[in-house]
C-alpha cells in the first residue's frame, strides 16, 4: 500500500475469483479531522457497494488506519479502526447503513481517546474497504418433501416456479387448506395482507427479521439434517434392573430450530427450509409443529405440550399439580437464554467415572526453563505502518532437566543428561534471535537422548514380597485399577513393573497394563524464575504420587434437559469487588470520635480460594430427580431443618425472592441475595 499514490480507492486485492475483494484509499491531501476524511471517502464507498449488491448481496466492513503519537516525544504507533462485518441487499438503504458505520469508527477513536493513553492523532493514513459476495440461506423455487415428511401432513409445500417461496409460505397460513399447495386465485386475494416490500427473494434470514419488524410478526424457521440424535460422549450406562430400553431404528433426517423467536406474536407463522442437496433450498409451511417432529422424540402419540426452542415435551399433570403447560412457561424462562438446540443427553443412568489410569502414573522427566530477556533499540524502521522503538530478544536462558528419583544415576550419565541446571548467556557476536536458536536446537538434542532412555527395558526383579503381593492380588479376582475382573486369555493377571528400574510397580489386569506405555511427551514448564531459588522452587515441583487419591465415586450425568439448565443458570464465578462509595469511622481509636454516635468501623474482607474452598465440601453425585412432594414454603422449609451438609440427600432450589423495598438505601451496596432481585 507504500507505493499507492492516488487519492481515490484502488483495488488493492482480490481472492476466490472475485468473490473477496479489497479496495484501500490512502490520505494524500493530508487530511486531519476524521469524520471530514469519511466524508470525504463516502461517495467513493458508496459506489463499490452499490455496484457489488447488484448480481449478488455482499458482506463488507471498513477499517480506517491512523498514527497516533505521544506529544514531544519519538514514540509512535498505528491504530486502526474498523467495524463490523454487516450484510448488504438490494432493497437497504446504503446511505443510511455508511452512517452509522462512520458513527461506529468515530465513537471506537473517542473511546480509545479517553482511555487517557497519552496518544494523539498525528495523521489519517488511509481507509480499507473489505466486500465479500454473500450467499445467505434463504428459499428458491419448488422442491419436493422427503417422503417422510409428506407422510406426516403436518406442512403446505407450495408449488411454485419463481423464488418467493417464503411469501407463498406466509400466505398458506390465511388460503384455504384445501389444496392450499397450488398458487392461483386463492393466493392472488390474501398477497397484500402483508408487505414485503423489504424482502429481497429467495429470501434470507436477515429477510425473515426484517419481514417481522415491519408486519410485526413472529417467524420460526426449522431445518433438516441428515443423522441421529445420538449422545457422542464416552460414558457408560449403569445396569439397572428396573429400567429396559428397547432398541430401535432411528430417523435418518432430523428436524432442528435455526431461528426461533423468544416471544410468539399474536399472528405467528412456522416454516420448514431445506434443501435438495445442490446448494438449492426451498420454504414450506409448517401446520403441526408437535405433530412433524412428533416420532422424533416420543413413541407414545399422546397430546403434549412442545419447546419449539429445544424441542422439550411435557405430558398431562405431574404428582405436585402442575399442568404441562405451566412446567413448559417455567421451562421457558431458562431456555430462552440459549440459542435454538436439540439437546442430546445421556439416557437415565449415565454414569461417568475415572479411567484414565495410565495418568496416574509419574513420569520419569520434567523440564523446567526460564528466558531473560532485552530491549534493544531499533536502528531501522522497515515497518510500513508501525514506528517499531525497540525489539524484545532472548538475551539468557536456563534451563533444567528433572528426572524421577526412581531412574538409575548410571542411566542419566550412559545417555548423557545433565543433572544440573544448564545456563546460557549470549554476547555481542549473537545477532537478533540467534539466542532463542541456540535453546531451541540445546532443547531437541536434550529431548532425542531422553528418547533413548525411554526405550531402554530392564527385566523384571521380583522380591519375595512382590511375588506375595501379586499372588493376593491374582487371589482377590479383579484389578486394582478398573476394577474388572481377572480372565484367563482375555484379560488376565498381569506383573506391572518400570522398565527404566526393573521395579515391580503392581498387579494389573492386561487392559490396563497396555495402557501403561512408554510416554511419547517430556512436560516442560516456563518459569519466571527472576529473584527466586531456582533449585528450591523446581524441586518442590516434583510430581508426587502419594497425593493423588482415586475415591471411585461414579458422577451421573444429568438426562434431564430442564435439570441442566436449572444448574447451569446457578452457576455463580468470576471476581466481586463490593465496597461502599464513601465510609467513616467513628470509635474510640479515630481523631474527633463522636461518643454520641454508634461506633463504627471500616472493615475489607478478602475472600479467597472459594472454588477450593467450595471442592473441599460435599458435592452431589447421583439420584437427581425432581422432588414430586408439597411445595409449599413451609414444607420446603421443614426438608431444609431437617438437612445438613452431611445428609444422604440434599436439595437444590430455584426461587422467587421479594426484596422489601424499605431495605434497598440500606442494603444499596451489598445485597443479602446475589441473584436478581424483584423491586
Amino acid at each position: 500500500m507504500e507505493t499507492i499514490t492516488s487519492s481515490t480507492f484502488v483495488e488493492t486485492k482480490s481472492a476466490f475469483d472475485g468473490l473477496c475483494k479489497e479496495y484501500f484509499k490512502k490520505n494524500p491531501d493530508c487530511i486531519k479531522k476524521v469524520r471530514d476524511f469519511l466524508d470525504n471517502s463516502k461517495p467513493e464507498i458508496y459506489a463499490i457497494l452499490i455496484n457489488s449488491i447488484k448480481n449478488s448481496p455482499v458482506k463488507y466492513n471498513i477499517k480506517l488506519e491512523a498514527t497516533y503519537i505521544i506529544p514531544n516525544t519519538d514514540t509512535k504507533e498505528n491504530r486502526a479502526f474498523k467495524t463490523r462485518s454487516r450484510s448488504l441487499f438490494q432493497s437497504d438503504d446504503v446511505n443510511n447503513v455508511l452512517e452509522s458505520d462512520f458513527i461506529e469508527i468515530l465513537q471506537e477513536q473517542e473511546d480509545m481517546e479517553l482511555k487517557g493513553s497519552g496518544f494523539s492523532l498525528e495523521s489519517i493514513d488511509g481507509i480499507i474497504l473489505n466486500v465479500n459476495v454473500y450467499k445467505p440461506l434463504g428459499g428458491s423455487s419448488y422442491i419436493p418433501l422427503p417422503a417422510f415428511i409428506e407422510r406426516k401432513k403436518a406442512t403446505i409445500n407450495v408449488l411454485n416456479f419463481d423464488e418467493k417461496c417464503f411469501k407463498y409460505s406466509i400466505l398458506a397460513k390465511l388460503v384455504n387448506p384445501v389444496h392450499a399447495e397450488r398458487i392461483g386465485s386463492n393466493y392472488v386475494e390474501v398477497e397484500n395482507r402483508y408487505n414485503f416490500k423489504n424482502v429481497n427473494f429467495p429470501a434470507s434470514l436477515n429477510d425473515v427479521v426484517k419481514f417481522e419488524k415491519t408486519n410485526k410478526v413472529s417467524v420460526n424457521i426449522y431445518s433438516l439434517k441428515n443423522g441421529e440424535l445420538k449422545y457422542k460422549n464416552n460414558v457408560k450406562k449403569k445396569n439397572s434392573k428396573r429400567i429396559n430400553y428397547t432398541t430401535t431404528k432411528p430417523e435418518q433426517t432430523i428436524v432442528y430450530p435455526v431461528k426461533v423467536c423468544e416471544e410468539e406474536l399474536d399472528d405467528h407463522h412456522d416454516l420448514l427450509l431445506f434443501g435438495d442437496g445442490t446448494g438449492k433450498q426451498h420454504y414450506c409451511r409448517i401446520t403441526n409443529l408437535a405433530k412433524l417432529i412428533g416420532a422424533q422424540l416420543t413413541k407414545n402419540g399422546h397430546a403434549m405440550s412442545l419447546c419449539k426452542r429445544c424441542f422439550k415435551t411435557y405430558f398431562g399433570v405431574n404428582r405436585c399439580g402442575v399442568t404441562a403447560e405451566q412446567r413448559l412457561n417455567n421451562h421457558k424462562l431458562n431456555c430462552n437464554k440459549n440459542k435454538p438446540l436439540i439437546p442430546l443427553l445421556p439416557r437415565p443412568n449415565t454414569y461417568m467415572k475415572f479411567e484414565n489410569w495410565e495418568r496416574t502414573r509419574k513420569h520419569p522427566f520434567s523440564i523446567y526453563a526460564d528466558f531473560e530477556s532485552i530491549l534493544e533499540k531499533n536502528s531501522n524502521n522497515d515497518s510500513n505502518n508501525t514506528n517499531i522503538i525497540h525489539h524484545h530478544d532472548v538475551m539468557s536462558y536456563c534451563y533444567y532437566v528433572k528426572p524421577s528419583d526412581d531412574i538409575p544415576k548410571e542411566l542419566l550419565d550412559k545417555y548423557d543428561i545433565e543433572m544440573g541446571p544448564v545456563v546460557f548467556r549470549g554476547d555481542s557476536s549473537f545477532n537478533r534471535g540467534d539466542v532463542a536458536k541456540k535453546f531451541m536446537e540445546e532443547i531437541v538434542k536434550v529431548a532425542l537422548k531422553i528418547e533413548k532412555i525411554f526405550n531402554v527395558n530392564v527385566p523384571i526383579v521380583m522380591t519375595d514380597e512382590n511375588k506375595k503381593n501379586h499372588q493376593n492380588v491374582v487371589a482377590q479376582g479383579s484389578c486394582p485399577l478398573c476394577k474388572s475382573k481377572f480372565i484367563k486369555t482375555q484379560n488376565n493377571a498381569v506383573k506391572d513393573h518400570d522398565h527404566l528400574t526393573g521395579k515391580y510397580r503392581g498387579t494389573v489386569c492386561s487392559k490396563c497394563n497396555l495402557l501403561m506405555e512408554k510416554p511419547s511427551f517430556v512436560p516442560f514448564f516456563f518459569h519466571n524464575l527472576s529473584g527466586y531459588d531456582s533449585h528450591f522452587i523446581v524441586t518442590q515441583l516434583g510430581f508426587n504420587t502419594k497425593s493423588i487419591t482415586i475415591t471411585e465415586v461414579q458422577l451421573e450425568l444429568l438426562s434431564d434437559y430442564d435439570q441442566l439448565l436449572m444448574t447451569e443458570a446457578a452457576i455463580r464465578g468470576g471476581l466481586t469487588q463490593a465496597s461502599m462509595r464513601y465510609a467513616q469511622a467513628n470509635n474510640n481509636k479515630v481523631p474527633d470520635y463522636d461518643s454520641t454516635k454508634p461506633d463504627s468501623w471500616i472493615a475489607y474482607l478478602d475472600a479467597t480460594n472459594l472454588y477450593g474452598w467450595a471442592m473441599s465440601k460435599y458435592m452431589p453425585k447421583d439420584g437427581f430427580s425432581w422432588y414430586e412432594g408439597n411445595l409449599d414454603v413451609e414444607n420446603i422449609l421443614k426438608l431444609l431443618e431437617s438437612s445438613n451438609e452431611k445428609s444422604n440427600i440434599g436439595f437444590s432450589l430455584e426461587v422467587d425472592i421479594l426484596y422489601p423495598q424499605s431495605l434497598h438505601d440500606e442494603h444499596n451496596e451489598l445485597p443479602e441475595d446475589y441473584g436478581k432481585c424483584k423491586k
